[in-house]
């Protein structure tokens, strides 16, 4: 998202404390949003996931485009994890992309959000390029987790940047005891487009002051060279 102040009054939702506590010079101007107003998941903006071989971290659960996994309820969009036999699987889940229908080479994210908790349960906003391939594929394309949770751990938030051949990663926390933000760089050699030059993902990450039950304002700004798209998802583990 790019933000002009102008508009503050046309968008409410976003919560302007933590706005203004970017560095950033300039001024952001809106140009995607989903406050989820409409009665379903507006398929012109997002994808439904749907598998359960794993994706890479031996993950329990079949992602599902069942209501039962994901919906819009009260204006919020409710991703669902659920025990239940599917597909071979032990649990439902769903996860959400914008994969070919919004990518954004700079900008910043304003999402709130209230996360479940409890053992097993993972869930997660977070970016990867729209072009996997361009770098020979994950990790060295780069990832952005803007937001995970480890289900035990309800206290603690995580960002972290992947990239590298061999993989290497990049990360903090956030706790509901220290409320600090904080900012990360990777190290990858493709800031300008240039090899052995260094760079690469730039991010700050803007927390609440306090985190609590309810829904909770997450921020982060991003400079990187590549279009990233959005995924959200509630993981079983």
């Amino acid at each position: 998202m790019k933000r002009d102040n102008q508009n503050d009054s046309m968008h409410p939702a976003l919560n302007t404390e933590m706005m203004a506590l970017s560095k950033t010079e300039g001024s952001w101007r809106l140009v995607w949003e989903d406050s989820f107003s409409e009665p379903v998941i507006n398929q012109d903006k997002w994808n439904f996931v749907e598998g359960g071989w794993g994706f890479g971290n031996e993950e329990s659960q079949f992602y599902t485009a069942r209501a039962e996994n994901a919906r819009i309820e009260d204006g919020k969009l409710i991703l669902e994890a659920r025990k239940e036999a599917y597909q071979g699987m032990e649990y439902t889940s769903a996860k959400l992309t914008t994969r070919g229908k919004a990518a954004w080479k700079y900008g910043r994210f304003s999402i709130s959000a209230k996360l479940p908790e409890g053992q097993g349960i993972w869930p997660a906003i977070w970016m990867m390029p729209e072009d996997m391939e361009r770098y020979t594929g994950w990790p060295a394309c780069g990832e952005i987790d803007i937001m995970e949770q480890i289900g035990h751990e309800p206290g603690t938030v995580y960002g972290t940047l992947h990239y590298g051949v061999p993989h290497t990663y990049t990360s903090k926390s956030y706790s509901s005891r220290t409320r600090q933000n904080f900012r990360m760089n990777s190290m990858s050699s493709r800031w300008n487009g240039s090899r052995g030059n260094s760079g690469g993902m730039s991010m700050e990450f803007f927390m609440p002051r306090k985190m609590n039950g309810s829904a909770n304002q997450l921020v982060l700004e991003w400079r990187t060279r590549d279009l990233l798209l959005l995924t959200v998802n509630s993981i079983c583990s």
